[in-house]
């Protein structure tokens, strides 16, 4: 490759190409984002259950795997099943299967939801 050719190349990936994958990834956390501090914002309260505690082998941060928390409450006389991921702490010796929590979500859709407090 020529000198002109670098001179050119470097620009156009810090000016045009960067830029562009920089914002879908942004609207991609930003989707993620909403789907879970939506209901918490905005969304409606009842009492869930907690059905099941898993690890998410999948993921590891510092050699830790996060815990997941899978919940199940009634919205419009539907059960609706939800989960609450990314949870490094350890959850699992303060909650158990069976347990009671609130629940927050959209009324128009159930799906997005989340608990209350946030498990952190």
């Amino acid at each position: 490759m020529t000198m002109i050719g670098i001179v050119f190349t470097i620009p156009f990936f810090w000016t045009i190409l960067f830029p562009i994958i920089g914002i879908f990834c942004w609207r991609k956390g930003l989707k993620t984002a909403n789907y879970e501090l939506l209901p918490l914002e905005q969304g409606k309260a009842t009492v869930g259950k907690i059905i099941d505690i898993r690890t998410d082998y999948t993921q590891s941060m510092n050699g830790q795997s996060p815990t997941i928390v899978e919940f199940q409450f009634e919205a419009d006389g539907k059960e609706h099943i939800g989960n609450v991921g990314n949870i490094y702490d350890s959850v699992h010796r303060k909650k158990k299967v069976g347990d009671s929590l609130w629940v927050v979500y959209m009324p128009n859709d159930p799906d997005k939801s989340s608990v209350w407090p946030p498990m952190v």
